[in-house]
Order: structure tokens, then sequence, then C-alpha cells
């Protein structure tokens, strides 16, 4: 915990969930869409000592603010979801709503 992750986005599930957990915590600037651009992210924070201190020192806090550790939060955001979804359907399909 505290150290910056730089990820790679791919073209697989596997491949996304590191930028999708650095983008809940809004670090989106530590997620390369190539390789030439990973290199230049390691190559900045590797240079940045100072950025990288103030960075890690924010990381704990930061995770404890977002949704990716809220469970009461994460579960009234999937009902509303589920409920939008249920709702469309009910539009969508007449014979559902008798």
């Amino acid at each position: 915990m505290g150290v910056p992750v730089v990820t790679l986005r791919g073209d697989r599930h596997a491949a996304r969930v590191g930028a999708s957990l650095l983008g809940w915590l809004g670090l989106t600037d530590l997620v390369a869409g190539d390789v030439e651009e990973f290199v230049r992210i390691c190559a900045r924070l590797a240079g940045d000592v100072g950025g990288a201190v103030s960075r890690r020192a924010g990381l704990r806090e930061r995770l404890r603010a977002s949704l990716l550790v809220d469970e009461a939060g994460f579960t009234r955001e999937i009902e509303r979801c589920y409920q939008t979804v249920w709702m469309q359907h009910m539009q969508l399909v007449p014979d559902a709503r008798q």
C-alpha cells in the first residue's frame, strides 16, 4: 500500500482491472494506453521523488474515501442500477407488466 502502480490498459477484462481501480482513485495519470506511454509514466515517477512522497502519503486516505471500500455506497449504487434495468425491461416488454 502506498507504492504507485502503473498499469497498461489492455483489451481484456484482466488487462483493464488496474485501469479501473486507478480511475476510481482518481489516479488516471498512472494508466498508460501503450508501452511507450507506460515507460514515460514510469520514468516520470522515478524522477519525481518529492511527488512520490506526497502521493504515497495520501494513498491510504484516498482509498478509504473511495467507493472501492464503501460497501454501503456500492450496495446502494448497484441496487439503483438493478432498479433502472428492471424499469427499462418493464417498459420494453408489455407482457411483463401483467
